[in-house]
């Protein structure tokens, strides 16, 4: 027997569903990383990413990712605030030891101001080239060099997407696993089991009549429509069809359920 599962989305608890299901709502965007899930068995909520094989599965291995990040940062967060505020006086003070005190106040003062002329040339120099820079750019034989450096640019990416861009093949063998994907397979399954259901109990249901047609035929033009529904008897031709619109509705409509049975049966 399969784990089934209860979920929590929106403040509303769903369930109980297969694991099966949950990758489908994780596919879907109908469950997100932050919704509670819990097995049948336990009594504690935990978090849908934390369930493994989940979004792996599902293909959302991005949103996984993003959301263990988060949650690393959160517990780097909490493991700093743990930290007492006696020990961060400790290591302050020590660093204050560690650290020889200023005794020549006059060769300090005559460093920072060396220091503040340097910044100064090297703030001058920043503003020379810069303007330099926008004169160069103001002439016209510097734009028409800079519009030649784009447009080899631009020439160089569209060449680049077009030699990295899809083949016919490619797309042909991509809309192939689409066509063949395993929710796909699920509805050509349903729905030609609807299809081969109905026509199979249509063309009985047509066979019979005619069977019954010759077996007692009537005097004078024989119709070419059948007049006689299996368990009904004699009818119109216009009632024929109704009755047997009906009956193709009716069967179609257990091969589709008979097929949503035979793959949850599978499932489990």
């Amino acid at each position: 027997m399969s784990v089934e599962y209860h979920y929590q989305n929106a403040g509303r608890i769903s369930g109980p569903v297969t694991f099966r299901n949950l990758v489908r709502k994780v596919r879907d965007g109908d469950l997100t990383v932050d919704d509670l899930v819990k097995p049948d068995w336990e009594e504690h909520w935990t978090p849908a990413a934390a369930l493994v094989g989940l979004f792996h599965m599902a293909g959302r291995d991005d949103v996984l990712a993003k959301w263990e990040a988060e949650q690393q940062l959160k517990s780097d967060s909490l493991q700093l605030s743990a930290i007492p505020d006696s020990e961060i006086s400790v290591q302050n003070s020590l660093y204050e030891q560690d650290t020889p005190p200023e005794t020549d106040w006059g060769a300090r003062a005559v460093e920072l101001q060396e220091q503040e002329l340097v910044q100064q040339r090297k703030d001058y120099q920043r503003r020379q080239d810069k303007r330099e820079g926008e004169q160069s750019l103001s002439s016209p034989h510097s734009s028409a060099r800079l519009a030649n450096h784009i447009s080899a640019a631009t020439n160089a990416i569209d060449h680049r997407s077009k030699r990295h861009s899809p083949s016919r093949l490619a797309r042909f063998f991509d809309k192939t696993q689409t066509l063949f994907h395993d929710e796909m397979l699920h509805r050509w399954f349903r729905w030609g089991s609807t299809f081969v259901v109905a026509n199979v109990v249509g063309i009985e249901i047509v066979r019979r009549s005619i069977a019954q047609m010759q077996r007692f035929p009537q005097s004078g033009l024989q119709p070419s429509i059948p007049t006689s529904f299996p368990f009904w008897g004699e009818c119109s031709p216009t009632l024929f069809f109704v009755l047997l619109l009906e009956a193709m509705l009716f069967a179609g409509i257990i091969g589709y359920w008979g097929a949503r049975g035979l793959e949850q049966l599978v499932d489990e």
